[in-house]
């Protein structure tokens, strides 16, 4: 949180990374750093920018893009966000990388105990498959869930993709008319049947 540079040759999307590019940090190479030195002072990134052009091609998107954007529109500034326990990486990470996009993290007190489908709206929710039982009475309210992936591929992007990263959809028995939030998506009230092991 307190670094103004970050130092890659090539992009890999670890947590760092992640962090960072969600910051809007500059993401410089090692070149940055050799000239600086050469001239005893520090000179401007814009020549230094990190370009990992096949891994920008890949997941579509420009580093210097991405950056600008995250400095001028954090991804989830003012939204609110719950975290189901078991999503992937793990809990903390993605909270720490909410945070970095300007969301704010809700625990489940806060969501449990509002019964206003409004206030389930403009709730984000971040889950796994593995979560499922606790999605049932978001998905029984009409509320979309979402991988943790939205978030990830979001902050290197720098959009949203709600319907490429819906969990849950196949699992329908039942539609009602469809309704939408506010992160874009137009999702259907559903009726969910519960699946048991014997």
């Amino acid at each position: 949180m307190d670094a103004t540079h970050f130092i890659a040759d090539k992009f890999t999307r670890t947590r760092n990374m992640l962090e960072i590019m969600a910051l809007g940090k500059l993401v410089v190479t090692h070149l940055w750093l050799e000239s600086c030195g050469q001239a005893n002072c520090f000179i401007d990134e814009k020549n230094y920018i990190l370009r990992d052009v096949k891994k920008e091609k890949e997941i579509g998107f420009s580093m210097p893009v991405s950056l600008a954007h995250a400095r001028q529109a954090p991804l989830l500034k003012g939204k609110r966000v719950y975290i189901t326990p078991h999503v992937k990486p793990d809990k903390k990470v993605v909270a720490t990388l909410v945070t970095a996009v300007q969301g704010h993290v809700v625990d489940e007190s806060q969501v449990c105990a509002d019964k206003d489908d409004k206030f389930l709206d403009d709730l984000l929710i971040l889950s796994c498959e593995e979560d499922y039982a606790i999605c049932h009475h978001f998905l029984d309210r009409g509320t979309a869930v979402y991988s943790s992936e939205l978030l990830l591929n979001g902050i290197v992007i720098q959009k949203l993709e709600p319907e490429r990263h819906q969990l849950f959809v196949n699992q329908a028995t039942g539609k009602m008319p469809g309704t939408s939030n506010r992160f874009g998506k137009v999702y259907y009230r559903r009726h969910w049947r519960t699946v048991t092991a014997s």
